[in-house]
């Protein structure tokens, strides 16, 4: 499969994740089942009792539009610049959401102290707030693509631009794995369980907790998704949100579909969940193993295909300018 396919269905299938598990993010495992029956489609979430209630099926969160602020970054700068991406996304799109939440798609509390920070004018690398969530690793696939040619760049530069928002050890881990995960997947040649074994041993350094916890995501692939629910969790904390979307894509490594409806259904945190899990599965995929049907009516369906395919530009400019420099 083309490589540059693969890019594009990161994209989208991040974005189509996100989209399918907005209108039931927070809802639990038992209520969707009560509300919903199972989530299969895009939906419209509730209008008078869910905070993305301004949001109609196919729309995506702010999961989705921090991924295009450093997918938009990295292209302008052929990588990775940290206060580039710091000014864009705390900047230029966190402002303008925290001045005027009409526009906010739920952004997390973490996220908005780091505006607040950047607002107050403390510089770039001092942005960041300590915390245990996943806000950063929901937003660091177009990191695993950029860079898909080296492992450790993948690896420190995901570290990089977790922090602008997001310090800790778990975060860190987490916006590493989610970011190797995807290198791995767009690179179409290992197993899910050679995946599985490459991301656990890099980011054990970093975190031994996540490390742990993505190794138990892929041994608990054959258990019903209640089941991996007990164990890994459901909340928006990165020791769990990260291992159970992996999980998701272990269940169903080859089925995009069923990879992330198992996301979306498990409940919590779903948007974010099953945006990682897209992400991972698209890559894997490609854009063509992603239903046309979600495709055709995702939000912005253009300008992600696009996004992806300008990633695969910057990829190639990224691997010139490490032969370059050997």
């Amino acid at each position: 499969m083309e490589s540059r396919d693969k890019f594009k269905g990161c994209m989208v299938g991040l974005a189509v994740g996100d989209a399918l598990g907005m209108p039931c993010e927070d809802y639990s495992y038992s209520a969707i089942i009560k509300y919903f029956g199972r989530v299969t489609d895009f939906l419209n979430p509730d209008k008078e009792n869910h905070p993305n209630y301004r949001l109609k099926a196919g729309m995506y969160t702010d999961d989705t539009e921090q991924a295009i602020v450093l997918a938009e970054s990295l292209i302008e700068n052929n990588g990775l610049d940290v206060n580039h991406f710091a000014n864009k996304l705390l900047g230029e799109y966190g402002r303008n959401v925290v001045e005027h939440p009409e526009l906010d798609r739920w952004i997390g509390s973490t996220f908005k102290k780091a505006v607040k920070n950047h607002i107050s004018g403390l510089p770039s690398d001092k942005c960041g707030v300590k915390a245990k969530s996943c806000g950063s690793a929901m937003r660091v696939a177009p990191i695993g693509l950029v860079y898909w040619s080296d492992l450790i760049n993948v690896a420190e530069n995901a570290a990089k631009s977790s922090r602008v928002t997001h310090i800790g050890a778990e975060t860190t881990a987490a916006a590493e794995a989610v970011a190797l995960y995807v290198t791995l997947a767009a690179r179409g040649k290992y197993s899910p369980q050679e995946m599985s074994e490459i991301v656990t041993q890099m980011t054990e350094k970093e975190s031994k907790i996540i490390a742990k916890r993505i190794k138990k995501a892929y041994e608990l692939k054959d258990k019903k998704p209640e089941k991996a629910l007990d164990i890994l969790g459901d909340s928006e904390l990165a020791r769990e949100t990260i291992p159970s979307a992996i999980y998701s894509f272990n269940h169903s490594p080859y089925d995009f579909e069923n990879a992330v409806l198992t996301s979306v259904n498990l409940g919590g945190d779903t948007d974010s969940r099953a945006a990682i899990t897209g992400a991972i599965s698209g890559a894997f995929k490609g854009l063509y193993g992603i239903p046309f049907g979600w495709v055709k009516r995702l939000e912005n369906k253009e300008k992600l295909i696009q996004l992806g395919d300008k990633l695969y530009t910057a990829s190639s400019k990224q691997s010139q300018i490490r032969l370059q420099s050997r």
